[in-house]
């Protein structure tokens, strides 16, 4: 039964762009561990194992890759306090759950946030205090009666660090900061704060290995190539190339010469 006494209020509030999987949510009761660094939430039952996890005292949800807020009030000291987890969270992937407060409790939303944190939009927010490219995506369900959105922030091919400081006027007419150029802000259970050594010993060697993946890659693309095939090297952006292990110079596109 459902808040209204007849049926259990399920519904489906889905922003664009909301992908992916939590392959290892699963009932709140069977203790489970949730890396949500290392997945998407791809499904509204998932999205709901998750939201139904979060103050459960057994449960072992992630934290760290967790920020939870009861409510956006779209202010500037909000957008900035947003951009800071984003910011953070993206050093190692994760999200941010709406709706539910500090304590797990399940506040729900008062209104929709699909259009304050479209992927477009929330990239443009960010672009005023960094270059850093970070792919996100936002998903709403109703749930027990009860709007929540999820933030979806994939982790990074590179460091995500601002480029200005966020600052904001306070009511009191005072400059308030919440966060400061060139520092490397991370998660840990329940909160963002700034990098220390450990931290980024950590960050740069996941780094690492996402570059090194990505060019081993490449390389078995190239062992796996036919006998007959060429391999041509150019320049980034420009349109001719040269066939390696001759003289050839050909144009990116056109067909290519043969043996």
């Amino acid at each position: 039964m459902g808040c209204d006494g007849r049926a259990t209020c399920l519904g489906t509030l889905t922003g664009a762009g909301a992908a992916g999987s939590l392959n290892s949510v699963s009932s709140p009761r069977a203790n489970m561990q949730i890396a949500v660094n290392q997945v998407h939430v791809e499904s509204d039952d998932e999205l709901r194992s998750i939201i139904d996890s979060v103050g459960v005292p057994d449960s072992r949800l992630e934290r760290a890759e967790l920020e939870l807020k009861a409510a956006f009030n779209k202010s500037k000291p909000a957008w900035l306090d947003l951009l800071k987890h984003v910011v953070a969270i993206a050093n190692s992937g994760g999200g941010a759950i709406f709706g539910v407060d500090k304590n797990g409790n399940k506040t729900g939303l008062a209104d929709s946030l699909l259009n304050d944190l479209d992927a477009a939009n929330l990239s443009n927010k960010l672009g005023s205090y960094s270059s850093v490219r970070i792919a996100t995506s936002y998903r709403e369900i109703m749930h027990q009666c009860l709007r929540f959105g999820f933030l979806q922030i994939d982790p990074g091919e590179r460091l995500a660090v601002f480029e200005s400081d966020g600052n904001y006027q306070a009511a009191d007419g005072k400059t308030g900061k919440c966060f400061t150029k060139g520092v490397v802000y991370v998660r840990v259970p329940g909160s963002t704060r700034e990098a220390e050594q450990a931290d980024l010993d950590v960050l740069l060697e996941r780094v690492l290995r996402i570059r090194t993946t990505a060019f081993l890659a490449r390389i078995q693309q190239v062992a796996f190539l036919p006998p007959e095939a060429h391999l041509i090297a150019s320049r980034p952006q420009s349109a001719e190339g040269v066939v390696l292990g001759t003289d050839t110079k050909i144009t990116l596109g056109a067909r290519r010469p043969r043996p």
